[in-house]
């Protein structure tokens, strides 16, 4: 018997069906009278052309047979210049007026003309050799008339004129004996085409109709497909309330019958087999049910049921065999087996196995019956229900491998882990925590956390934990924070703890991490004392340079001082006139020129190396130290030769003024070192808001493959001999590592053979004014003969000789005092105050050299112009000493540098 649903589905797709059917012949009808409305349109308006045509016709021939037509000439009907070659074109009327011919072609296109400005439809006489030109074929036309010389008697086509549609006409016009007279002068004979007769008739009015027509059939049509699928709808509905009804009385009498046969059997098993169905009713409702007749193993199942074995539902009914084979070949026996122990002593059915569907998918199914018997007690039917439980099996499988993984993932995580329940307790730790404290985990869980924690914070737990209780606000959740812990033996240890929040099914829950920093604060505090080791050591680095600087250069300056003296002495006697003497005192002067160079690099670099020296920046004028530097060189470069040429920009720069002089002063030496003709360039010069210093020479150059290494320690061009007259090689890695701690970049371009440009930049301070200073001129003047007094201090008893031998062979008188004190009794003694005080700047008393020359100025009430002999380079330095209003003398000190500073000095007191 078919079912309620499949005959609701059935007759659902009939009613589908024939609305398809019924929609597919109203729209071929549709489609089909729409095109005979369009034939129509061609149809009618090409019977109004045939009409037209044959009216033109009728009218040319009535005109063709009276010979024309003669008129009086107007503006409208002039006379027809192309029938000036007929004799009687124009004649005179009785009454005198004027009269002219109008032919049949001539009456003909002024009758269209009017016809078509009366009723739209449009009329012509053309040809392909026309008598007036005014009567030229359009495109369409030339085609028609040459489809009449293949033989074609009528042309007939929708076309469009000026952007409009016209059904246009045209058959051809023969020459009648009438046309000679007017015609015949082209060439036509009788019976030849001469040309065409066409007439266009506008479709806008039959399309207006048309539309009009269509709209009809369309609603005419729309209203039979409505109607059409009301009538299936209503007999769908129909035959649905029928099969329902059907249905109805078909479970009415099936109950009827089951109920009639169950009285008859017995009242009682009656309401027992009805309380079953009501149950198993209910048991059904969204799963699989089956029903087992042991005796003759009928099998039925419900729809439900075979999906879930895969198997289709109206297929092949099941039967034992089958049944055994759709279960997993592990699971038979033991389901078999299972069965056979319900059967024998048991009335309840309840087992999980898996089963293998058609296509090879396993699934997992829950299966529950019920076991009936007969009055004998033996087993009569069993019906039940299954369960497809896979997702869960899967769901189950997932679980327990994320479990298994959390733990291995717990217990092998670098951390302690610690999870805490909202009172304290300790629920769960991995084995870091048992190693970190000391316990076991049975002995930490069900315990307070407070037992990881020493006494001081425990009380700050509790504030915590008690705040958390009242407000629900866990202050301390994501923030990482050091603690102190306690561990089993009491031992304390810092840890960082941070704490994170989770939800439980039943509380909210914390996770604590846990990280021991004892390794941690112990490599910290062996950083603390190997940086205050490194602090000490620099300390005692720049101690060593700063004795080095002082202690080394005294003996240094003095041998200078005293070979200064010695050449002096000798070159006035006769063995100043040997030759060899003089090379070798030369040779003595250079190699302390050396030693004095070599000692101020290495002290230079190691300051670098040490970072002991700290750049000042400030704003000061380029061009004020640009000027100093070329006043110091331009005397050395004018001795060798070359020609010196500065470029000074006065502008505003920042940056560390000292350090910047040496970079300058390494860059102008080693242009005068390596140029022996042609000139050296200082100059600067505004590029954005930076300025651009260059020294360029015309010296011997750098090759390509050699610029990257001259920053290199002790690295020099052209001096493989290492011949140290001309330099260590120490200078430009001074100069790159003091820019580079100035964070200012140099460029170096150079061309070998051509010379060398060497670059820095500095950052601009803010606008100002340049000016371009050619110095052509020496700035080295002859030492003043005149004598001064010149008050010298030192206590270096050697340094203090050489110094005071020096000045006197310059005809200075000199006053040499080893302390404050004793300078001021000199002073006192000779009852004089000296025109310049040179002192060194370290004492072995407890003022330096610019104190002591401060004191001195006081007590004369005099302002003495000082100079400061020193080996210290530092910014700090330097500074302190310009603020005095001092000069400032490098050691160790050469003769010609102390007449220069010397002169200076004095000249500045004059002026």
């Amino acid at each position: 018997m078919v079912t309620n649903q499949t005959q609701t589905s059935l007759v659902v797709r009939y009613a589908i069906f024939s609305a398809l059917v019924m929609s597919a012949l109203v729209g071929v009808s549709l489609m089909w009278n729409i095109d005979n409305l369009n034939d129509e349109v061609i149809r009618l308006s090409t019977m109004e052309a045939e009409s037209n045509w044959k009216k033109d016709q009728s009218f040319r021939q009535w005109a063709t047979r009276h010979g024309g037509l003669y008129v009086r000439p107007n503006k409208r009907t002039p006379p027809n210049p192309y029938l000036a070659h007929l004799p009687n074109r124009d004649l005179k009327a009785a009454d005198g007026s004027d009269l002219t011919l109008m032919n049949p072609a001539y009456m003909m296109r002024q009758m269209t003309g009017e016809f078509e400005e009366m009723y739209g439809v449009k009329g012509k006489i053309t040809g392909q050799i026309l008598l007036n030109p005014i009567n030229k074929a359009d495109p369409w036309e030339m085609e028609s008339l040459k489809a009449f010389d293949r033989g074609i008697k009528k042309v007939v086509k929708k076309a469009e004129i000026d952007g409009a549609p016209y059904l246009r006409l045209m058959r051809p016009m023969v020459m009648k004996k009438g046309c000679v007279q007017c015609h015949g002068h082209l060439g036509f004979k009788v019976g030849d085409i001469r040309g065409g007769v066409s007439v266009s008739i506008p479709l806008a009015p039959y399309f207006a109709g048309a539309e009009d027509s269509k709209r009809g059939v369309i609603i005419s049509h729309g209203s039979v497909w409505f109607g059409g699928l009301l009538v299936i709808g209503f007999m769908a509905r129909r035959r649905l309330k029928y099969a329902e009804e059907h249905e109805h009385a078909q479970m009415a009498l099936r109950e009827a019958y089951d109920g009639l046969e169950k009285q008859v059997a017995a009242r009682t098993q009656e309401l027992t087999t009805s309380e079953a169905n009501l149950k198993e009713a209910q048991s059904i409702a969204s799963l699989g049910s089956w029903s087992w007749q042991i005796k003759t193993g009928e099998i039925v199942w419900s729809d439900e049921l075979y999906r879930i074995f895969g198997l289709a539902p109206d297929g092949p009914r099941i039967i034992r065999d089958d049944f055994r084979g759709l279960i997993h070949p592990d699971d038979q026996q033991s389901v078999f087996t299972y069965v056979d122990k319900v059967l024998e002593k048991d009335d309840k059915y309840d087992t999980e196995y898996r089963i293998v569907r058609p296509n090879g998918d396993v699934r997992f199914i829950h299966s529950q019956g019920v076991l009936y018997r007969d009055e004998k007690g033996e087993p009569e039917s069993m019906s039940g229900v299954t369960l497809d439980i896979t997702e869960r099996r899967k769901s189950e499988q997932t679980f327990r491998e994320n479990a298994k993984q959390l733990e291995t993932m717990f217990g092998t995580m670098a951390e302690g882990i610690v999870t805490i329940s909202s009172a304290g307790k300790i629920e769960i730790v991995n084995p870091v925590i048992e190693e970190m404290f000391g316990y076991t985990r049975q002995e930490l869980v069900g315990q307070n956390v407070k037992i990881l924690m020493s006494d001081n914070y425990q009380k700050e737990h509790d504030k915590y934990l008690k705040t958390y209780q009242k407000t629900g606000v866990a202050k301390i959740i994501g923030i990482g924070r050091e603690v102190t812990g306690e561990r089993k033996d009491g031992s304390i240890f810092p840890i960082n703890l941070t704490v994170s929040e989770f939800k439980s099914a039943s509380e909210t829950k914390f996770i604590g991490t846990l990280h021991d920093l004892t390794t941690q604060k112990e490599t910290e505090q062996q950083l603390v004392s190997a940086k205050q080791e490194a602090e000490a050591a620099n300390l005692a680095k720049s101690t060593f340079l700063a004795a080095a600087s002082h202690d080394v250069r005294q003996p240094l300056q003095a041998m200078g001082m005293f070979l200064s003296v010695l050449s002096d002495k000798i070159s006035s006697t006769r063995t100043g006139k040997d030759e060899s003497i003089q090379t070798l005192m030369e040779r003595m002067d250079g190699s302390v020129s050396v030693l004095n160079g070599l000692f101020d690099s290495l002290l230079d670099i190691s300051k670098l190396e040490a970072q002991t020296l700290q750049p000042e920046i400030s704003e000061f004028d380029i061009g004020d130290l640009m000027s100093r530097l070329a006043g110091q060189f331009d005397p050395q470069v004018q001795a060798k030769g070359l020609h010196f040429k500065s470029e000074i920009l006065e502008v505003k720069v920042r940056s560390d003024e000292a350090l910047l002089s040496q970079i300058l002063s390494n860059f102008l030496g080693n242009a005068l070192r390596y140029t022996n003709a042609g000139e050296i360039f200082f100059g600067a010069c505004r590029e954005g808001n930076d300025v651009n210093i260059e020294i360029k020479d015309t010296g011997i150059g750098i090759p390509k493959d050699k610029v990257d290494h001259i920053f290199n320690d002790f690295y020099q061009v052209g001096n493989q001999q290492r011949d140290r007259t001309q330099g260590l090689g120490l200078g430009l890695a001074i100069a790159k590592r003091t820019a580079d701690l100035l964070d200012l970049p140099l460029t170096v371009t150079s061309e070998e053979g051509q010379g060398s440009t060497f670059g820095i930049r500095l950052p601009l301070e803010r606008r100002s004014t340049s000016r371009e200073q050619a110095s052509e001129t020496t700035l080295k003047v002859p030492f003043e003969e005149s004598s001064k007094t010149i008050l010298v201090i030192d206590d270096d008893p050697t340094v203090l000789e050489s110094l005071q031998l020096r000045l006197e062979a310059w005809n200075h008188k000199t006053i040499a005092a080893n302390s404050l004190d004793h300078a001021q009794d000199l002073i006192d003694k000779n009852k004089t105050c000296p025109d310049v005080i040179i002192s060194d700047l370290r004492l072995s008393e407890e003022m330096d050299g610019v104190q002591v020359i401060e004191k001195l100025r006081t007590a004369q009430k005099i302002r003495i112009p000082g100079i400061i002999l020193t080996g210290d380079t530092s910014p700090d330095r330097l500074k302190y000493i310009e603020q005095a209003g001092l000069s400032v003398l490098h050691k160790p000190i050469k003769a010609d540098s102390l007449a220069a500073i010397l002169k200076e000095t004095l000249d500045q007191t004059l002026h």
